[in-house]
């Protein structure tokens, strides 16, 4: 008879579509907006941040191209929240649910009853 258990996951995820990661990538330029401007509550153009945020994901693009993470990562299934949760569903766990989320990262937990 196989015990019950529980897993708890904080994990980075992949974002579904075009639409979610470019909803997710606004929220994030106008947060960074925010930032900006709250010493002088003068807001900078978005486009303005939306270069600067670009050269700095630029380079973390280089950076993972050049370790070729990205091949290993395009060559799998993408962790997005969904898939994950499935991945637990297949793998035995009676109970899979998002606790937290907030942008690319998620709190996933799973349970197994005790038998």
């Amino acid at each position: 008879m196989g015990s019950g258990g529980c897993f708890l996951n904080l994990d980075r995820i992949e974002l579904p579509g075009a639409l979610i990661r470019n909803a997710e990538r606004h929220e994030q330029l106008m947060a960074r907006r925010q930032e900006l401007s709250a010493p002088t509550g003068q807001p900078r153009p978005l486009a303005e941040i939306e270069a600067e945020v670009g050269v700095r994901r630029s380079r973390a693009e280089v950076g993972a191209d050049r370790t070729g993470a990205a091949q290993r990562i395009a060559s799998h299934e993408p962790a997005t929240l969904e898939n994950q949760l499935r991945w637990l569903r297949e793998a035995g766990f009676d109970e899979v649910d998002a606790f937290w989320r907030d942008g690319h990262r998620a709190l996933i937990g799973a349970y197994r009853a005790a038998r």
